[in-house]
């Protein structure tokens, strides 16, 4: 019966501890949001107006684009 009482005492401080890490939240730090934002809206503005230059100037050289199908460096042809 102790055992018993015992488990059950402990999924307890289980259940309510479990929901205090569930809160804790890695925050962004608030400048690169900012970056990310302006990025964001560099992008909109380029595929808006279909700019292809601008669109490649917001990429790297050695950039690979990843779609939800893997990152297209695969042939589709099988």
């Amino acid at each position: 019966m102790k055992i018993r009482s015992l488990l059950a005492l402990v999924g307890l401080a289980i259940s309510f501890a479990l929901p205090a890490f569930a809160q804790e939240k890695e925050t962004v730090d608030p400048q690169i949001r900012q970056q990310l934002d302006a990025l964001a809206k560099k992008f909109d503005e380029a595929s808006n107006k279909a700019d292809a230059a601008a669109l490649a100037a917001l990429f790297t050289q050695d950039a690979v684009e990843v779609a939800p199908r893997g990152t297209g460096l695969r042939s589709t042809s099988a």
